[in-house]
């Protein structure tokens, strides 16, 4: 019930929470059958809260299990689907016997039919790579099919979960689906074996689905050459969300590309690439403002008066809630990975408090009127949000705008240098 309760409200977050939101072939996952959803872990607790809140059927998912010590948050985690599980860095390995009973639950749930999503990886890193695939997922699927022999099918579906900034809010995130594997033919060919071999077709099909940067030390030029790819694929604020699988494509040739760059290519690149953003970062611009140097005409700059005054009346209304949320993220949380999502289940939280405040206020006041103008002046958070974000850009045009002919020249100069040495991309 809580689930169901919960999940609209999430979506509303989510929504709002993100400036775009990339869902490539959701209609791969099979529906009223048995599916693992095995996706990469980047954050704390992001994915599974997107993939529940779009995706049609339920989902269960895998949870640290030490979240699950207390009594009243074991009931809160199970009443929204999760499903312990125990790690040997949080409860030791007398703590991991608890798994038993785990893998039975997620073995009885398939074989009803549900939906399950597990991190393989079996821990959550913020990077731009797979980490290697622990046994926790072969066990399960060996387990299902010894328990429920008379199951048809259990469907593997690999999940590639990326992010442009996973730390910040009102950037982008992009879901790519793979095409299901389906695990019994592999058990039944394979035996005890099938296991391994799942986990390394499952390593394959997840690498497909995301932008792996292979060394640490090529991330900025990576993150240099996709600011810039990012730069000439501009989109408006609306729609928030929609399907096309071209972004994380793009996202991905750049990556792939970097990978096998000769380091003879690869070290006069990354130089010109920081006297660039070298460069933008001294004249305080982006690398969009190049690209589109006057993309912002008279209507844009009306559409930033007019909405000033509505949005900073929804800055100034929403300001409790989102205080509290961000002082929680920043006093509470030290590790990156939970940044984006601790700070979007707080405010969550907080502005779920709030409204019931406000609801609590009309009924005193025997006005249901109060409660619904609560509603459109938290609607102007999100107007607040767009229209912060309008005013940025305008700035940073109206600062290019206003640079020296030769600034510009230089830094188009540099810009087609970096260009002609990444002519292989186009």
């Amino acid at each position: 019930m809580l689930y169901y309760l919960v999940r609209p409200i999430a979506r509303i977050a989510i929504l709002v929470f993100f400036r775009k939101i990339y869902l490539s072939h959701f209609d791969r996952i099979p529906r009223n059958k048995p599916v693992i959803l095995a996706s990469n872990h980047p954050t704390g607790f992001m994915e599974p809260c997107i993939m529940a809140v779009f995706l049609r059927q339920p989902l269960y998912y895998l949870v640290r299990g030490d979240f699950f010590t207390k009594t009243v948050y074991n009931f809160l985690l199970r009443s929204l689907k999760m499903i312990p599980i125990y790690r040997i860095v949080d409860a030791g390995y007398s703590g991991l016997r608890n798994n038993y009973a785990t893998f039975a639950a997620c073995s009885a749930g398939l074989s009803q039919n549900r939906t399950i999503m597990i991190f393989p990886e079996g821990n959550a890193r913020h990077e731009k790579r797979l980490r290697p695939l622990q046994k926790g997922l072969g066990r399960i699927v060996m387990g299902t099919f010894e328990n429920f022999p008379e199951m048809d099918e259990l469907y593997i579906v690999p999940v590639g979960v990326n992010y442009t900034y996973a730390e910040s809010p009102r950037t982008e995130v992009m879901i790519d689906i793979g095409e299901p594997i389906k695990a019994k033919p592999i058990f039944e060919e394979m035996g005890a074996r099938a296991g391994v071999e799942l986990t390394r077709r499952l390593e394959k099909a997840m690498t497909d689905r995301i932008v792996v940067i292979d060394h640490p030390e090529d991330e900025g030029l990576a993150e240099h050459l996709l600011v810039m790819d990012r730069s000439e694929r501009l989109t408006g604020v609306f729609p928030i969300k929609s399907a096309p699988s071209a972004p994380i494509l793009a996202e991905k040739k750049i990556a792939d590309w970097v990978n096998v760059l000769p380091e003879s290519e690869k070290e006069p690149l990354t130089a010109v690439c920081a006297a660039y953003f070298d460069a933008l970062n001294e004249n305080k611009i982006e690398d969009w403002n190049l690209v589109c140097p006057n993309r912002y005409g008279r209507g844009a700059w009306i559409r930033a008066v007019v909405g000033a005054l509505p949005a900073w009346v929804g800055r100034i209304f929403c300001y409790p809630p989102m205080a509290l949320a961000l002082h929680i993220r920043k006093s509470r949380v030290s590790r990156i990975e939970f940044y984006s999502p601790v700070l979007l289940a707080t405010s969550m939280g907080a502005f779920l408090i709030y409204f019931i405040l406000w609801g609590l206020i009309a009924w005193i006041a025997s006005s249901g009127w109060v409660f619904l103008a609560a509603l459109l002046l938290g609607s102007l958070g999100y107007v607040s949000l767009v229209n912060q974000e309008l005013w940025h850009n305008l700035k940073f045009q109206s600062r290019f705008q206003r640079l020296p002919a030769e600034t510009k020249t230089r830094l188009q100069e540099l810009r087609l240098q970096i260009k002609n040495r990444t002519h292989d991309l186009r």
